[in-house]
């Protein structure tokens, strides 16, 4: 959620745990008083235990902090159907110790999991760039390990795929058009294009505007009457050639971008 919500899941947490702060080793007991959060990823057997019953912070969220989740969730199921070795789970105990990020925090871990085996972890920080003197701007990143990424890419037989290139940007028009664009991105992407996708909530225009300066062959553009009619619009970037729509399917689409009528 965000601070305000998150505050008061804080105290919450701090409500549950303080019940047992008796059993707490002395380093969670000190936790308790400074970091709550920090309680749910302890190392300590009988932390982890303690908090096995503790309050999730999911079930503490605001009417549009819940509705954003609920669209994340959304596009995370579109990534199983586009790629069938993706899966991911919901982990009540994942924190992150710095106190700027909101919503939602992540890591993300290789098919074959050991033990420390995070190949990056990070989070939604929209507040932060306001924080520290700039405009409003929402914000995503992560850290990441990059001796382990040089052997994930070992691992999976990995090669380079030679000169970088970007065969479409998809171009959302629409709260409703935005997870079509971004699930029909992730089954080209399956299928070895190259798709980017322009940032929504941003005008016509403008996300125009960013698909022709990627240098992308095509702009595939999805609103809601694309949606309603099941096909998608495919506008060629690098020549003067009539736009045209394409069923709104990965195969067709794929297909067309490829060069095939």
């Amino acid at each position: 959620g965000d601070a305000t919500e998150r505050t008061a899941y804080c105290d919450k947490l701090s409500a549950y745990f303080s019940r047992y702060k008796a059993d707490l080793p002395k380093v969670d007991q000190d936790r308790l008083q400074r970091a709550p959060l920090r309680l749910l990823d302890s190392k300590e057997p009988v932390t982890r235990e303690i908090g096995e019953g503790a309050p999730k912070s999911i079930d503490h969220l605001s009417d549009e902090s819940d509705s954003h989740w609920l669209q994340l969730l959304e596009l995370l199921e579109g990534l199983k159907s586009a790629y069938p070795s993706f899966n991911y789970e919901l982990d009540h105990s994942l924190v992150r110790g710095l106190d700027y990020y909101n919503r939602t925090v992540f890591e993300f871990q290789p098919v074959d999991v050991s033990s420390q085996s995070s190949l990056f972890g990070g989070g939604r920080y929209d507040g932060l760039i306001e924080k520290i003197g700039g405009a409003p701007t929402p914000a995503v990143g992560f850290g990441s390990g990059i001796e382990r990424i040089i052997g994930e890419v070992a691992t999976q037989g990995a090669s380079s795929t030679g000169e970088p290139r970007c065969d479409a940007v998809t171009v959302s028009v629409g709260d409703n058009a935005a997870s079509h664009a971004l699930r029909i991105a992730a089954e080209l992407r399956a299928k070895g294009l190259s798709i980017s996708s322009a940032p929504t909530g941003r005008s016509m225009r403008a996300a125009m505007r960013f698909a022709n300066q990627s240098g992308a062959r095509y702009a595939l553009i999805v609103g809601q009457r694309e949606v309603e009619r099941g096909v998608v619009s495919l506008k060629p970037l690098l020549n003067d050639d009539q736009q045209f729509e394409v069923a709104f399917n990965a195969d067709a689409i794929a297909k067309r971008i490829g060069g095939q009528p």
